[in-house]
């Protein structure tokens, strides 16, 4: 049999550790609560953040919209660029072409006129 004096030592023991537990069941407690308030403003600020993830992806949306478009008009006005270089290009051969006709043409005339006028003295 127990002693009264080892019982009431180990009651002692017991309820230290009863004490102890309390004290870790509390901290326990205690980050438990903060735990479950952080993680509520967690889901709060992935709310927001959510939202705001929403809200870019609609704007990008409208701008890949607005600049595919400007785009479109840009490829179009390059398309008529390019048809009138070749136009340009076309009317200035033909212009140099005219010009070397006209300049043979131009001879052809002065050497006429040259026989011409030798024809006109000898007769």
């Amino acid at each position: 049999m127990e002693t009264r004096s080892t019982c009431i030592e180990k009651d002692e023991k017991l309820k230290s550790r009863d004490i102890e537990f309390t004290k870790i069941e509390k901290v326990f407690k205690d980050k438990c609560k903060e735990m479950f308030e952080n993680e509520n403003i967690l889901k709060q600020k992935e709310e927001k953040l959510t939202q705001k993830c929403n809200v870019l992806q609609k704007e990008n949306e409208i701008l890949k919209q607005k600049c595919s478009a400007k785009r479109e008009k840009c490829l179009q006005k390059e398309n008529v660029v390019k048809k009138m270089k070749k136009q340009y290009d076309a009317i200035k051969y033909s212009q140099h072409r005219t010009k070397e006709a006209y300049e043979t043409l131009k001879s052809q005339v002065k050497r006429l006129q040259k026989k011409a006028m030798k024809y006109s003295e000898t007769t």
